[in-house]
């Protein structure tokens, strides 16, 4: 007979209902029952009760000493499973496992920036998706286009930052005032500034010399570029490497150079490289001070020493931030500075927050309405003016019909409906016919439909579509109606139409509450537009879609949809 309790429940029911105390499991293993590792996985009701235990316990507590069916002796002389010490630690989770933990670590930390880095978006892009995104009528989430936007690099403008040091303080950035490279130490900015800056500073031509002299055995070459550097017993060796490493391959260090010098013993190439000697750069100071007859170095070093030295302060600048456009960041020698933002670029195409916030106000600036939708509180943006339906509210029989399919299949898309409704498929084709007629018209891109994607806009290319084959006068009747009737619904606001061509209806509501949505709307799209982009409109349907409203009597005139 089973145990019940007074309210005649079952007993091992009310037991299962308990609350799991999941820290039981803290030191399950998988090891067998007559191993050290199996007797502590066994559950604790089983260890511990002396009378129904699954092997005897020694009185002295030596778990290692007996088991079922062996001598007391057995595991006497084998080592402790553990290093001697607190069997728990300070927190109180069992510690016998400590080795093998120590043995599982997980991987390193993954690597971050070194410097702050945001990312804006550049102009041209900018203005380009957001007048796609207007054409289209529909309503994208806000990290979709912020990862389209980072997706290439020359679709952003990049600030950086250089972090606070232990004593709070940031310390600078070095600019070269001649092309904006940026530096994280003043020599290194001095040494790029003076190597840009030699053509506005001197006078640079090719003089013949005499050739050096010496007893040259071996010419080092480079193995990457194949350029002959010099013999290494050349007395300007280390200087010609160096000026080899500047020129030729200024993204790799001078060891790695090093590591892929030839050396090469035949006289072709060390009467080559001695006839090349025969010629040097002079470099004759433009402006030299009054009174001085002008300088004259031998060799871009020299040059740009006098440069450093002299001229500082008309090359470098210190800087607190800077910003970066995509030829610049990909100028950038490799070092802590482009790998700081190539690291940043991936975590935020990874979790856009923070880029997504730069954007929320220029997007705003640009009559962009921004608003959370759904548990997760996910922020979309969209041109179109909401509008939503008040409680009792109904319209013409064709515009119910398709409201209230669409409710009724929530999320649907905008391919799925017409198959849907009417019965009619629609496929997707690109259009070559498109991208020919808008070249014909000098335009970049086709002119977009409500089934055009924002992101084949942003770089200018040309658009896919849709058709619909083979279809009946009637069939081709109806859907163009339908077209009509859902595109007046979009642009109405009383239809989300989202990126991925998913269809939504929002649900009817009290007029008090969708007076304060729209007023939210209102001032979220802000009262003055600063920012100005090409104005551009969804293609009209060819005629327009009567469309009227039946509103019940109690409600204003002035609160319904016109057609």
């Amino acid at each position: 007979m089973e145990d019940t309790n007074q309210n005649g429940q079952n007993a091992s029911e009310k037991k299962n209902d308990a609350p799991v105390d999941l820290t039981a499991l803290d030191g399950l293993t998988l090891g067998t029952a007559w191993t050290d590792a199996g007797r502590q996985s066994a559950p604790r009701s089983d260890r511990d009760d002396r009378n129904d235990r699954p092997y005897p316990r020694r009185e002295n507590g030596d778990r290692n000493s007996s088991g079922p069916g062996r001598g007391a002796t057995f595991g006497a002389g084998r080592p402790p499973s553990r290093p001697f010490g607190k069997p728990f630690n300070k927190d109180g989770r069992d510690n016998r496992r400590g080795d093998d933990r120590r043995d599982n670590r997980g991987a390193p930390a993954p690597e971050q920036p070194k410097l702050k880095v945001s990312f804006y978006p550049e102009e041209a892009p900018f203005k380009a998706l957001a007048k796609a995104i207007k054409a289209s009528n529909r309503t994208y989430e806000l990290f979709e286009i912020t990862r389209l936007i980072l997706e290439k690099p020359e679709r952003t403008i990049a600030t950086v930052t250089a972090p606070a040091g232990a004593d709070g303080k940031t310390p600078p950035l070095y600019q070269s005032i001649a092309d904006g490279a940026l530096f994280l130490n003043e020599k290194d900015a001095l040494q790029h500034a003076c190597g840009a800056s030699l053509e506005k500073f001197f006078k640079i031509e090719e003089v013949e010399v005499d050739p050096p002299k010496g007893n040259f055995m071996v010419v080092h070459r480079c193995g990457i570029t194949g350029k002959l550097i010099a013999p290494p017993n050349y007395h300007r060796y280390s200087q010609m490497l160096a000026e080899h490493q500047a020129k030729n391959l200024p993204n790799m260090s001078l060891p790695a150079i090093q590591a892929k010098i030839e050396s090469v013993k035949e006289p072709e190439a060390i009467a080559q490289w001695i006839e090349g000697m025969k010629k040097i750069t002079r470099y004759t100071l433009l402006t030299p001070p009054e009174g001085e007859q002008p300088s004259v170095f031998d060799g871009a070093d020299a040059a740009s020493a006098h440069l450093a030295l002299n001229f500082k302060a008309t090359l470098v600048k210190s800087v607190s931030q800077a910003r970066l456009t995509a030829k610049e960041i990909e100028a950038l020698p490799n070092g802590d500075l482009k790998r700081s933002i190539e690291l940043s670029r991936a975590l935020q195409t990874k979790f856009p927050l923070e880029t997504a916030n730069n954007l929320r106000g220029r997007l705003r600036r640009m009559g962009f309405i921004l608003y959370k939708r759904g548990q997760q509180n996910i922020s979309y943006l969209t041109a179109v003016k909401r509008k939503f339906r008040i409680i009792g509210q109904t319209f013409a029989p064709e515009v119910q019909r398709v409201l209230e399919f669409i409710e009724k299949n929530p999320n649907i898309s905008d391919i799925e409906l017409p198959k849907r409704m009417l019965g009619v498929e629609i496929k997707k084709q690109d259009t070559a016919s498109n991208t020919a007629s808008s070249a014909a018209k000098g335009s970049s891109t086709a002119e977009p439909t409500i089934e055009t994607p924002v992101e084949n806009q942003i770089d200018q290319t040309a658009p896919a579509s849709t058709t619909a084959n083979n279809l009946s006068p009637e069939e081709d009747a109806a859907l163009r109606s339908l077209r009509q009737t859902l595109q007046w619904l979009i642009e109405g606001g009383y239809v989300v139409h989202f990126g991925n061509g998913k269809l939504f209806v929002p649900p009817a509501r009290p007029a008090e509450e969708v007076k304060k949505i729209e007023k939210e709307d209102e001032k979220e799209s802000g009262a003055e537009v600063s920012e100005s982009i090409e104005e551009s409109t969804s293609p009209k349907p060819e005629t327009k879609a009567e469309v009227t409203v039946e509103v019940k009597a109690e409600e204003k005139k002035d609160e319904t949809p016109n057609a």
